[in-house]
């Protein structure tokens, strides 16, 4: 039976103990809350010695220091400079403003505490053993502040036998001083672990040099956007450059490091069609809002925020990454070393009607997700000479024989005929970004294994999976329909009839207009089905059929909280896989000329819409390196 003792209050040091079990969850914490008070106090310059997994800390930096009269009331609980009254916790611009965090510190841990304004003869020191503080004593030392803290958690034999192994906690340290480190270029940042150099970052005042040098990273690109009241700045690498973790995701508000549920739903949202299943991205974002619309206030830690209306941030985060990405900037080095008239200058490798039937490819792994082998190619003997690409189609092991020329005439988009001098204008032509043409500049070799294109540049040989690529046309295709509303619709003669249970049925209908803007028109036939009255040209029945089913079902267990666009992306993208052609269908030269051309039409035409891999690139140089021709 519960014991019920009379209401009393708890002892000071209960209440620290309690405060610091919050505020110095473990060592990683001391650190952070340590080097923001030193970014508060202005510095340029932080240094930090640290061991023991970080039951052992100092930090030393320039900062404006604390007066030798204040030195005891910075180790006292709820004590700061950094905020006076109510109405400063909503517009707060610090890091800290709690006043815990010092005091927290200096209960569970051996603190000493030296301090020089600039304006003050001498440093001024103040130890805490423990929380027992002694008196204030005068020494020299230079401007800024230095903190030591010895045996963290010594007198807290729970909160010690808690903590991860020593390589644990050290891993956890350094991955909250790259954090610290991120957001703040300008500040030199000094980190030595047992006596030895661990991070040197100079100052700088570039977020993308900064990112590069800290996350060791190459070929990254940068993007500065303003969206209403919000200041937006990003450095992301390209999406064929990822981990298999969210871990690389490095969100910071005002400064400060956190998680925050919009931020990753609209960056994995703006690489939505270029990512597999299990990979991430790796983004840096700094964003910055008006104080009145952030709540910093909502833990202890503060590593949530909660935004006044989320909306606005999500669309500019979204808009502003999507903007990079479609551009496709990591093509540009490969566009100009691709020139078809060089490389028929310089050998001439156009192996009329082979077809390397029995080419397999020995991989590893993908390096760069797929754009380079790492294990070089072995084939089997080339098949017979002489045959004509177009007559291999009886080799099909599908049924479907539709060529890619068949298909690409069923593509076209209705003409916009709104034009301020009246000229019909295609909605295609205007959707297309600067090209330089690359896939079509390729010289085209043949078709492997009735699969990959082989095409080849001055420097590398290219294998194209002309399903992937396929897919990603159409979709882009299906897509632009929809967001325009404006695709070709081909009514039929007969209404194909869709067998549902009632619930995937109003699941369906009440996506009926947004289906129509991409040409798919669908009528209620009763509580267990609904008929399709037109579709575009470009798909099959047995697609249209199993896509709609897919969709109604997502629907129906996602329900309205799943943005309208994810459904139509995701159904435009499996209409386009299963309408796509197959892999093992021969295609003729000019099908295949003419699907690297249509390729060019779109700048994301290296991934399909499920993020895979269009191509994979073996560079001519490590052929000759296979042949013993280069050393």
């Amino acid at each position: 039976m519960l014991k019920v003792n009379s209401i009393h209050t708890l002892p000071p040091e209960v209440i620290n103990h309690i405060a610091a079990g919050e505020v110095v969850e473990r060592p990683a914490n001391l650190v952070k809350e340590l080097i923001e008070n030193s970014l508060d106090a202005g510095a340029d310059k932080i240094e930090m010695h640290f061991s023991e997994g970080g039951r052992f800390v100092q930090i030393k930096d320039n900062g404006c220091g604390i007066k030798d009269s204040e030195l005891n009331l910075a180790l006292s609980p709820h004590s700061t400079s950094k905020i006076a009254s109510l109405k400063d916790i909503w517009v707060i611009n610090s890091y800290g403003f709690r006043g815990e965090a010092l005091a927290s510190i200096a209960e569970v841990s051996d603190l000493t505490l030296v301090s020089k304004p600039e304006n003050q003869k001498q440093a001024a020191r103040l130890k805490s053993e423990f929380g027992k503080k002694t008196s204030v004593e005068s020494i020299g030392s230079e401007k800024g502040t230095t903190i030591i803290v010895k045996n963290l958690f010594q007198n807290t034999p729970a909160r010690l036998k808690f903590l991860k192994s020593e390589s644990a906690e050290t891993t956890v340290i350094k991955n909250t001083l790259k954090a610290m480190a991120l957001p703040r270029p300008h500040v030199e940042f000094r980190v030595l672990y047992k006596n030895k150099l661990l991070f040197y970052w100079p100052g700088s005042k570039n977020l993308q040099k900064r990112a590069e040098e800290i996350l060791s990273l190459e070929n990254t690109f940068y993007t500065k956007t303003k969206y209403q009241d919000i200041n937006l700045e990003a450095v992301l690498c390209a999406p064929n450059n990822t981990v298999s973790n969210r871990r690389q995701m490095w969100f910071f508000v005002e400064g400060r490091w956190v998680e925050d549920a919009t931020l990753y739903s609209a960056v994995m949202s703006a690489y939505r069609g270029l990512l597999m299943h299990g990979e991430y991205p790796i983004v840096v974002l700094n964003l910055s809002c008006r104080k009145e619309d952030l709540d910093v206030n909502v833990h202890p830690a503060k590593s949530k925020i909660r935004f006044r209306n989320s909306s606005p941030v999500f669309k500019a985060v979204h808009n502003s990454l999507r903007a990079v990405l479609e551009k496709a900037l990591w093509l540009e080095d490969k566009k100009q070393k691709s020139s078809v008239s060089d490389i028929k200058k310089e050998t001439e490798l156009s192996f009329p009607g082979e077809v390397f039937q029995q080419t397999q490819f020995q991989e590893k792994k993908y390096k760069a997700k797929g754009f380079y082998l790492d294990e070089p190619v072995k084939s089997s003997p080339l098949g017979s000479r002489g045959k004509d690409l177009g007559n291999l189609k009886n080799h099909n092991q599908y049924k479907d024989t539709t060529s890619v020329a068949d298909t690409v005439r069923n593509m076209k988009i209705t003409p916009d005929t709104k034009g301020d001098k009246g000229d019909s204008t295609s909605l295609l032509e205007a959707h297309k970004v600067e090209s330089q043409n690359y896939w079509s500049s390729l010289h085209v070799l043949s078709q492997a294994h009735l699969t990959y294109i082989i095409a080849q540049t001055r420097s590398s040989l290219i294998f194209i999976d002309q399903h992937a690529a396929h897919e990603r046309v159409l979709y882009e295709r299906l897509m632009f329909s929809w967001n325009k509303g404006k695709g070709e619709i081909q009514s039929r003669l007969v209404p194909l009839a869709l067998d549902l249970d009632a619930s995937l049925v109003t699941a369906l209908l009440s996506v009926q207009k947004e289906l129509l803007k991409i040409g798919v028109e669908i009528e209620l036939s009763g509580p267990d089905g609904v008929v399709i009255h037109s579709a575009p040209p470009i798909l099959k029945d047995v697609a249209l059929q199993k896509s709609l089913v897919q969709l109604a079902d997502e629907i129906k267990s996602l329900g309205g909280s799943f943005a309208i666009e994810k459904k139509i992306s995701d159904l435009c993208a499996s209409m386009a896989c299963h309408s796509a052609v197959r892999a093992g269908q021969a295609l003729s030269k000019e099908e295949m000329k003419e699907l690297l051309a249509q390729m060019d039409e779109f700048p994301l035409s290296s991934f399909c819409p499920h993020g895979r891999p269009v191509f994979v690139e073996y560079p001519l140089s490590r052929l000759e390196r296979d042949f013993g021709r280069k050393v």
